[in-house]
């Protein structure tokens, strides 16, 4: 009896599983939900039950394909950050640098100099990568637009405060949109 039961529930969600894919594909089409009752043969009803089920599930994978890719996304960006400490470090290591040399005009006598330079500063192009790093991760976090709660001691507002307040902000819209700057360009012809 028990197993009649389950070969029974098992063929219904197969049966709804088939009906639901053959409305989402007419749905994807345009067609109405009247239509696609009429050439499926169940009620309109039933097609906007299926419909809203569908889209319910849509959004589900929606928001798991978006917090993976945000995921993806800001391990491409912690690599590329750590990559960029580790050059900045080991470009403000001391460097020499030799410049060329110089032959005189008689080719019996070689006189040639070099020109040693040591460098202590890091390069600043990875440094600007750092920060274009940073800016991407808060505005991919959106980060940007959490403000801290309203209250009169600034200093004292916890993690949990700030998270509940961009929760909230989330929940409500994030109301009107404020444009930023662009990002600063590179320019390598203004280094030392």
């Amino acid at each position: 009896m028990k197993a009649n039961k389950q070969s029974y529930r098992a063929a219904k969600r197969a049966q709804v599983a088939e009906r639901r894919a053959s409305v989402a594909n007419l749905y994807r089409k345009g067609w109405t939900q009247a239509r696609i009752g009429r050439e499926l043969g169940i009620s309109q009803q039933m097609v906007s039950d299926d419909i809203r089920c569908l889209i319910s599930q849509w959004e589900r994978e929606a928001q798991i394909d978006i917090a993976a890719c945000i995921a993806i996304e800001l391990e491409k960006m912690n690599a590329l950050e750590a990559y960029s400490w580790a050059a900045l470090e080991q470009s403000g290591q001391p460097q020499k640098i030799v410049g060329a040399k110089e032959k005189s005009s008689p080719p019996a006598t070689k006189s040639s100099y070099k020109r040693t330079v040591e460098r202590h500063e890091g390069d600043p192009r990875y440094l600007m990568l750092i920060l274009h790093c940073i800016a991407s991760r808060i505005k991919l976090l959106r980060l940007d637009k959490v403000s801290l709660p309203e209250s009169g001691d600034q200093k004292n507002v916890t993690f949990e405060q700030l998270m509940a307040t961009y929760r909230e902000k989330q929940r409500n819209g994030n109301g009107a949109k404020s444009k930023r700057p662009p990002f600063p360009k590179f320019d390598p012809q203004r280094l030392p």
